[in-house]
């Protein structure tokens, strides 16, 4: 989904219960601290059939940020929100066509800086789009 505005639509937001459960079992990691990511790649049977209905669904992502480590929701709300913001404003940089969903997990302990979690969003963002190549 090629736009011109970094946006974080609902269509790359990953909710269904079915899904959330296949990327935790199947899925594959990186880890660079403070994320790790865990990601499944795209099926060829999926491509194919989502081609033929025109239909080209974007990366789904889930963000995850642990009650053990923030017990105040407003500190997890407030990395979850750095976290979106960093892949919103770097996701049209990286080819992640190859990725069905993939999910951030904060596994920090304490508050982070913007600036040094958008520098490992990117990190992790080269990580997943070099995956492609494997």
């Amino acid at each position: 989904m090629e736009t011109s505005k970094n946006t974080f639509t609902k269509q790359e937001r990953l909710s269904s219960v079915k899904d959330i459960e296949t990327l935790f079992k199947k899925g594959k990691s990186l880890f660079v601290f403070p994320l790790k990511v865990v990601f499944t790649p795209k099926k060829v049977e999926k491509e194919i059939q989502e081609n033929s209905q025109n239909k080209i669904r974007p990366a789904r992502l889930l963000i995850s940020v642990s009650k053990r480590n923030f017990k105040k929701a407003v500190d997890r709300n407030r990395i979850k929100r750095q976290i979106r913001e960093g892949y919103r404003l770097q996701k049209s940089e990286f080819d992640l066509s190859h990725i069905d969903t993939f999910a951030f997990i904060c596994i920090a302990k304490e508050h982070i800086d913007s600036k040094f979690l958008h520098k490992r969003i990117k990190k992790l963002l080269v990580m997943l789009e070099n995956e492609a190549e494997k």
